[in-house]
């Protein structure tokens, strides 16, 4: 085989040719949630499952597939990739499960908190004026924002694990 090409010089007899083709396979990027990305080939056109499980005292925040939040679309742990035809990325940012009796100061749980490829971490689900802070994985203080109410979008320093934290949820992701 030589530039995609295979010549028999002559044919003094008959010949049959098997010849199997296939297409170049693409790559599933998995963010494990501890700052490394594992990279999977994957046959093109092909269907494939990503399987989620998560270690006691988590439970999932937000799941992302190409930058579109498809957390709704886990089933039994289980998130269906159907004819995966380009490159694609797959993150996945649990939270950490918060007594009741803490969850109570505020009501409001529905912070969501996710890292893109760019370096940005994507919160949203808080109420406005809502302290929320951004710790490393070593557990230093980064910053401490208050929510505009609104999706914010706040630069992080390198890639690495961070833990998000606000009155009443905790996050931990990774980029």
């Amino acid at each position: 085989m030589n530039n995609n090409q295979y010549v028999i010089k002559s044919v003094l007899q008959n010949y049959i040719i098997k010849a199997e083709f296939g297409e170049n396979p693409v790559k599933l990027n998995i963010s494990t949630g501890n700052g490394i990305y594992v990279g999977i080939d994957v046959e093109k056109y092909s269907n494939c499952e990503c399987w989620i499980e998560i270690e006691d005292g988590w439970k999932l925040n937000t799941v992302l597939f190409n930058g579109i939040d498809v957390t709704a679309d886990i089933i039994n742990g289980i998130y269906k990739i159907k004819g995966l035809n380009a490159n694609a990325t797959f993150i996945v940012s649990v939270e950490q499960v918060i007594p009741t009796e803490i969850n109570a100061v505020d009501g409001n749980s529905r912070m969501k908190a996710w890292a893109t490829g760019d370096g940005l971490l994507h919160v949203e689900g808080l109420e406005e004026g809502n302290r929320f802070e951004i710790f490393n994985a070593e557990g230093q203080l980064i910053t401490t924002c208050i929510s505009t109410g609104l999706h914010q979008q706040i630069p992080l320093p390198t890639r690495g694990i961070y833990i998000i934290r606000s009155a009443q949820k905790i996050v931990k992701l990774s980029y």
